[in-house]
């Protein structure tokens, strides 16, 4: 982690010598770079089975395999997604689930054979989001639910692989081959249990190989019994990153196979009847694991958290493999790179938005294998296109990227370089043994303004910052300091550069260009944004004062939560669970009288966000997250234009709520959010805490007043406030601006939370099959109270005195069932409403203001 430096006075000097030799400076042709690198904030609280089948949808397969050998099939069960290679296992709608990610399409399948008991099932096959702060990939059998019958046998299967055609670093175009350094590894996390063992999977050419090395070195059953009785109650399976080269294996061939007429498609694979031999892989084209149960007695998976009938229980989300790749020689593969002066190589042109997003979204994630390093950055501005934060024009990510800082150019750079396998030229420590990848601490908001010590190890051959010296003329960002508005140049020292000395810089952090500019200007290209905004006056306002402080409603609903757990584990009966419901029942809002709201017509486009916000920066405001134009984050790679006039996407929750506060104060309103019960303090600098830097076990910890007012303690393993959250109260009677209730937006048309088809496919955006993107918010008709795209372009975030904003599992509603999310026939058929965290932030994400009518 960055070390983050006092306030000394720092020479620009020599600090050390490297002598140590540089590793990447072997030849090139059998340097490893990932080809697979599966792990990714990928999707929100919203259900992403296999393929789009729920599992009750694959239920009650034609049983094909008599397991048992009894001569007949009428006692065997099947359910499950059955082996593909031509069809995804992954969740296959963006942006629900994020295709443009890493490593996302993944293939394979997930089956089990149950004997003797007909309602064993696969009942959890999917992506679940934010548990445990990640998105896991999961493979449960509970089945009905219902006891385990005591002559249930069970076998299962679970293969995940990674075809050639989505490797990474050019591995899809040219072959792939394991060197003696090469690894493959996986993740478990939270779950392990009621299986016997987990191999990885090679493809070679056309031939499927199994490895003899077994995940742990283990082969027995690891359920529930075994845990507390051989393992003391604590798995040796969960929370564990399996890595094996190759090399230390010997492999069995593996034939699974698709379905064909007349044949079912299976993935078993007996160890005991294999062959295993050493093997040299050098045409690879798929990768991958797998997860055996042998047929066996069923028996509980966990001893405890889950149900006392769950039989199968898996939870894995990470998995990389690095390999060589033997592509041509050129100086950069995501970045074009020419020969300059002294041998230097020099990036044709700067660094576009799409391609430092590329790299962006492969860096900055907590979603990796922990036990390979801690290798996600945290950055502090995301980039823009070009100049698209003041010009109020359309861009495209084909421009330079544009509004970062020094600090996250020199992060950047070292992202590219340990993508394609380079050393990473710059450190946090003088001794260049801790890459820089942590440039802002968002986990602690003391920590928030601090900035690392930067190392510069200047024989590295990973990208860098030009020097001055290096780029006369050009105003783009260099080593000796940062220029507001310069542009992103890379540069590489040639393959048999020296090692050099090692340089430091201990930068603060730059102005941004906003607080230099003329505030009266600012103001008034605020204001004139404000006006343009269309409202519509309706009878819907609910909030009252019994709204202004949640947590008490937050706590109620903790103890239903908790009973349902408790009835899901089996502790209380469903009698027992009424009873707690009926004594914590939430306020009922159906009867509650209304009053005149304004109601934006359209959603906030960017237009408005970003003079609003330029000119609230200049107050003191801050803001976690800059905020997009649509879906710019989405589509980056496919040349579409976006522009300002599209909903403002990519922000919190709580960047919502500080944007109302800048509006209600920019336009002499009484502000709607504070930090007190006596409404003194408005709320104004939002929270910095993000879902894909948060590097702590588990869930990140709520503050110490919160926890206390739970009934909690701060975990042992992590400060009390490293979400840095904060209650905040809502003052009902102020004019100011306000993001409207869940129930309010329920009352704004007609079946307001479940539209027909006909209504939405007259408000989609969306073409049914094709990219999903963002337009213009007042684009098509009003609905007959004037209101545009309730049910389509972008979910809108909402305020729920009945759901928490601390709720760390994400489960805080947000309004609408955005076209742009879905197609027009999912939207019509989903009943759920969408469900995430309040610091997690979507390029499906926006909000639309409500404002009480004095």
């Amino acid at each position: 982690m960055a070390r983050y430096a006092t306030p000394v006075v720092m020479l620009l000097a020599l600090a050390a010598v490297i002598t140590a030799p540089d590793r990447t400076r072997a030849d090139a042709a059998v340097r490893n770079v990932r080809i697979v690198d599966f792990g990714a904030d990928m999707c929100g609280f919203v259900y992403n089975p296999y393929r789009n089948l729920a599992p009750y949808q694959v239920r009650g397969l034609e049983p094909f395999l008599d397991k048992d050998g009894n001569g007949t099939l009428d006692n065997d069960t099947v359910s499950g997604w059955p082996f593909s290679l031509s069809e995804p296992l992954s969740f296959p709608f963006a942006p629900f689930y994020d295709l443009r990610q890493k490593s996302a399409r993944l293939y394979g399948g997930v089956m089990t054979y149950a004997v003797n008991n007909p309602e064993r099932y696969v009942s959890e096959g999917m992506m679940n989001a934010n548990h445990e702060s990640r998105d896991d990939f999961n493979f449960m059998g509970l089945g009905a639910g219902k006891p385990i019958p005591a002559d249930e046998l069970l076998e299962a299967y679970g293969l995940w692989l990674w075809q050639k055609d989505d490797f990474l670093n050019d591995g899809d175009r040219h072959a792939v081959a394991f060197a003696p350094d090469s690894y493959i590894a996986v993740h478990v996390s939270r779950y392990w249990g009621g299986f016997h063992a987990g191999r990885w999977v090679v493809r070679e050419g056309e031939q499927f190989y199994v490895s003899e090395k077994t995940f742990g070195d283990k082969d027995e059953l690891i359920d529930g019994a075994a845990v507390r009785d051989r393992y003391a109650k604590r798995n040796p399976m969960t929370h564990r990153t399996y890595i094996l080269r190759p090399g230390e294996s010997r492999w069995a061939r593996y034939e699974p196979r698709e379905s064909e007429p007349g044949r079912h498609a299976t993935m078993d694979f007996d160890a005991d009847a294999a062959t295993f031999e050493p093997r040299r892989f050098d045409d690879i084209t798929a990768v991958g694991f797998l997860v055996i149960r042998r047929l066996s007695p069923a028996t509980r998976a966990v001893w405890d958290n889950l149900s006392v009938h769950q039989t199968l229980a898996l939870k894995w989300y990470a998995f990389r493999c690095d390999a060589v790749v033997r592509r041509p020689q050129r100086g950069g593969y995501v970045v074009e790179m020419a020969p300059a002066a002294g041998g230097l190589l020099l990036g044709v042109r700067p660094v576009s938005f799409a391609q430092w997003e590329r790299i962006r979204r492969i860096g900055v994630t907590n979603q990796y294998c922990p036990g390979l390093g801690e290798l996600g950055y945290a950055i502090r501005c995301d980039g823009a296109m070009g100049a698209m934060e003041a010009d109020g024009r359309s861009h495209t990510a084909a421009e330079p990227v544009g509004a970062i800082t020094w600090l996250d150019a020199v992060a950047w750079c070292n992202m590219l370089s340990e993508y394609e396998g380079l050393s990473p030229a710059y450190y946090a420590d003088a001794a260049c043994t801790e890459v820089l990848r942590r440039v802002v601490n968002r986990n602690q908001r003391e920590l928030w303004g601090s900035a690392p010590t930067v190392y510069w190890r200047q024989g590295a051959e990973g990208f860098r910052l030009p020097t001055r010296a290096e780029s006369p003329g050009e105003d783009v960002l260099c080593w000796e300091g940062p220029s507001a508005g310069a542009l992103l140049r890379v540069a590489r020292n040639p393959a048999d550069a020296p090692d050099g000395a090692v340089v430091f810089r201990q930068p603060s952090w730059p102005d941004l260009a906003d607080l230099a500019a003329d505030p009266d200007t600012l103001a008034a290209e605020a204001r004139a944004e404000a006006e343009r905004l269309q409202r519509v006056r309706l009878p819907v306002g609910m909030a009252s004062a019994e709204d202004g402080d949640p947590f008490g409603v937050f706590a109620t609903q903790t103890v239903i939560r908790e009973a349902r757990n408790d009835r899901f584990r089996g502790l209380i009966s469903e009698e027992q669970l009424a009873q707690v419901t009926r004594e914590n029942s939430p306020p009922d809002y159906a009867g509650r009288p209304t009053y005149d709201l304004e109601v934006g017509a359209t959603e906030v486009p960017y237009r408005t966000w970003i003079a609003v916000r330029r000119w609230a920066q200049r107050q003191g405001y801050s803001f976690n997250y800059a905020g997009d134009m649509g879906s710019m984050r989405c589509l980056f790679d496919e040349g579409h234009a976006f522009s300002p006039d599209e909903p403002v996407t990519n922000i919190t929750w709580h960047d919502a709520l500080v944007w109302c506060n800048a509006l209600s104060e920019l336009t002499g309103r009484r502000c709607a959010y504070y930090l007190d019960a006596e409404y003194t303090q408005p709320y104004r600098q939002a929270l910095t805490f993000r879902l894909d830097t948060f590097h702590g076990p588990g869930y990140p910890a709520l503050p110490a007043e919160v926890l206390e007012a739970m009934g909690h303690s701060a975990p042992a393993d992590r400060p009390a406030d490293s979400n840095s959250a904060t209650r905040i109260y809502l003052d009902a009677d102020a004019d100011g601006y306000r993001l409207p209730f869940v129930q309010e937006f329920d009352r704004l048309g007609p079946d307001a939370g479940h539209a027909d088809a006909a209504t939405l496919a007259g408000q989609a955006l969306a073409v049914e099959g094709g990219a999903p993107r963002t337009g213009p918010v007042d684009a098509g008709q009003p609905d007959a109270r004037g209101l545009y795209e309730l049910h389509g372009n972008v979910l809108e975030w909402a305020w729920s005195p009945l759901d928490s904003y601390l709720d760390v599992m994400g489960k805080y509603p947000l309004n609408g069932y955005g076209c742009f999310s879905m197609t027009v026939r999912q939207t019509a058929e989903n009943t759920r409403r969408y469900q995430d965290a309040t610091y997690s932030t979507r390029p499906y994400f926006g909000f639309r203001i409500v404002r009480r009518a004095k």
